[in-house]
């Protein structure tokens, strides 16, 4: 089933499950996969992606249990490029310590895959999940799987010459682990929310419409999120609002790159994600004043989400520009991330409501 029929859909199935484990599950899973996708931010900003140079999805359970397995890991880091070009002097402590956050994130994404599986197992052998709700899960399923793959194909990517991952791999891990969290978040709303669909006025259709629009422009101004934080381009042009006296930092266009400016160039990556991040802005505002304006039957639910996603938007335009003049710090790298995954996630929640 597509992604887009999944989002939408409401017409399959409108079922609730008789089991009242169903809806604290469903929070539960969501609340995971958000503790994976700050562990992972905090693994990437902490410089600990590439100290485990395996991928073994079982028998990497376990960490190393004595210091003969510890130096095991530890000449295995060595080999990479990693070690070799930029943590040639690091301590076996800090190693230690940057292996086990890498660690954390890998056992956290199997303890979420184990939230999900084993409570889903139940539902579906109680007969408690309706037909869409099946293949819902099914879909949900394969996304999930493919994020583990994505994940190692990411940190593999780092492992060869340059000890950096790819920016577009990077991007596509947090892109997968929105959407995970999206899926989660519209059967939520779905179950908490059940409603028929109805006739919609022409002016409905514009609020619902404009809705979708934000949704779209949140995501790829998240999108640019990650391709900032692969090429490190948060780093460069520390100034604001200008990039070092300009608008627009034309003189770093790479003529013999053509187009592949706009994704491999870190000083346009960073330029594109300042532009989108106003727009995105922009759009919140319409779209919360179209729904402060709303007579439909979630008034209240548009009202309050609208509130929400005013006030998520402030504050992550103040924190991306302090995130930026400050050369990236952990702790405000960490938060912009993390509020960019809400702002999406509002922006959905907005976009539900208007076309339901």
């Amino acid at each position: 089933m597509a992604v887009r029929e999944i989002l939408m859909s409401t017409a399959a199935s409108h079922s609730r499950t008789t089991s009242p484990l169903y809806l604290p599950w469903l929070r539960l899973c969501m609340a995971g996969v958000f503790l994976m996708i700050a562990i992972g931010g905090f693994t990437r900003l902490s410089g600990s992606g590439l100290s485990i140079v395996e991928w073994k999805p079982i028998v990497g359970t376990l960490p190393p249990l004595s210091h003969q397995a510890w130096q095991g890991e530890f000449s295995k880091y060595k080999a990479s490029p990693e070690y070799q070009q930029v943590n040639f002097d690091i301590s076996f402590r800090r190693f230690q310590f940057i292996y086990m956050v890498e660690y954390i994130h890998r056992l956290v994404g199997r303890l979420v895959g184990l939230l999900f599986f084993l409570p889903l197992a139940f539902f579906w052998i109680r007969g408690s999940l309706s037909t869409f709700q099946k293949r819902y899960f099914i879909t949900l399923t394969f996304i999930g799987i493919s994020q583990g793959f994505m994940g190692w194909y990411m940190v593999k990517s780092g492992l060869v010459d340059d000890p950096m991952v790819n920016p577009a791999r990077l991007t596509a891990h947090l892109l997968i682990a929105t959407l995970i969290l999206t899926l989660f978040y519209h059967e939520v709303l779905r179950v908490c929310h059940h409603s028929k669909i109805k006739k919609h006025s022409q002016n409905h259709k514009r609020t619902s419409n404009l809705a979708l629009i934000g949704f779209i422009a949140s995501v790829c101004t998240l999108t640019y999120g990650g391709l900032v934080a692969g090429h490190k381009a948060g780093l460069i042009y520390n100034t604001f609002p200008l990039m070092d006296g300009s608008l627009i930092p034309t003189d770093q266009w790479i003529a013999n790159k053509g187009l592949a400016n706009l994704y491999q160039n870190p000083a346009i990556v960073q330029f594109i994600h300042r532009i989108l991040a106003f727009i995105t802005f922009g759009l919140g505002l319409m779209v919360a004043r179209n729904n402060l304006k709303s007579k439909t039957a979630h008034s209240k639910s548009l009202f309050i989400g609208s509130l929400l996603l005013i006030s998520a938007l402030v504050m992550q335009l103040l924190l991306g520009i302090l995130t930026l003049l400050h050369s990236v710090p952990l702790s405000l790298a960490l938060a912009h991330q993390l509020l960019g995954i809400i702002v999406v996630m509002l922006f959905f929640r907005n976009l539900f409501f208007s076309r339901n």
